[in-house]
Formats: C-alpha cells, structure tokens, sequence
C-alpha cells in the first residue's frame, strides 16, 4: 500500500484478538459522550487516536495511552501515520492503555459509585 494512503479497517470490537493486529484505533468523532469502543481498544493495548470531542479524549491525554488531535483528514492521517511509524511509541500507549482501560471494569466502576454512595449517606448524617 502507498504511504500516502491510509485505508478504514472495519474491526469487530467485540473480538479483543482481532484488534491486537492494529497499529491504532482511532476514532474521529464530531459528538461522542464517552467512547467504548476506546477503552476495548485501550484494553487490548492498542494505541488510540480520538478527537478533542470524545468524551476520553481527556483521559487518552493524560494517560499518554493515545494522541488527540483535530477531526480534519490531515491531522488524523499525519497522526495514524506518525503512530503506525513508531514501533516504541506504540508499545508505550499500549501499556499505558491497558493500565487505564483497567480502571473501567466492572469491579473497578462498581467500588467507585459505592464509595460515592457512601459518601453522601455519611454527608446526610
């Protein structure tokens, strides 16, 4: 394939083996509330490329697990092409996906809303 070109693979992501071919997972979205498709992803240790408007595009920043950048075609292929280039990048963002993804199981999720629930019956007395 020509290096100008960059071509949409279609994953089922509910196959974390499938993933684990990718180079990156990107998803460029205009109006995403939270983006699970990311965390499958980061919990596959597949780097993640998101857009500002991805409600983990915060989470992909800090956690330095992927790259956010604009939604225009430019800086999401620059972005594929720079993340498929760098072997040592991609298995840094891996990592660092699969420890955040871990922060988002159902255990993890499930400690987090009783401690919240703890917290306001204490606060009610």
């Amino acid at each position: 394939m020509p290096e100008d070109k960059i071509r949409p693979k279609t994953v089922r992501y509910d196959d974390i083996r499938l993933q684990s071919t990718d180079p990156c997972s990107t998803l460029p979205s205009r109006s995403e509330n939270f983006g699970n498709v990311v965390l499958e992803a980061m919990a596959a240790g597949i780097p993640v490329i998101v857009t500002p408007e991805v409600g983990l595009a915060g989470t992909v920043a800090e956690s330095g697990s992927g790259v956010v950048v604009a939604g225009d075609p430019q800086p999401l292929g620059a972005a594929m092409a720079s993340v498929a280039a760098d072997a040592p990048a991609r298995e840094a963002m891996g990592r660092k996906g699969r420890a955040t993804a871990a922060g988002y199981s159902w255990e993890s999720v499930a400690r987090r809303m009783e401690a919240a629930y703890e917290q306001v019956v204490a606060a009610r007395g």
